[in-house]
């Protein structure tokens, strides 16, 4: 990712080919300021704390499935601004996120 190190913006929404190794790769975009990564299947929660090197500003994760210790991470984005989160899987399942992921 070299090429593309002063990228600000990456929509990337619904690929399913998206894995850790990219979300790592992503990290590395110290001048990234959006990422969507809604409805990327391959992205677990836990490989978002890869991003706390960027500028993040915003962030969309839609439709992962988050927890209280997931949604953890804006604790290390220190730079965002707008978090989206919705989740198709909270109106199936009881919610997994409480004012606790907030402390």
């Amino acid at each position: 990712m070299n090429c593309c190190q002063d990228l600000k913006m990456l929509n990337i929404p619904s690929l399913k080919k998206i894995t850790e190794k990219s979300i790592l790769a992503i990290g590395k975009l110290k001048h990234l300021e959006m990422l969507n990564v809604s409805d990327c299947d391959n992205i677990k929660t836990d490989h978002l704390i890869y991003l706390k090197n960027c500028s993040l500003k915003t962030l969309c994760a839609n439709n992962l499935k988050l927890t209280d210790s997931d949604l953890q991470i804006v604790n290390y984005l220190n730079d965002l601004q707008y978090l989206s989160i919705e989740s198709k899987f909270i109106l199936i399942l009881d919610s997994n996120i409480t004012d606790a992921a907030l402390d």
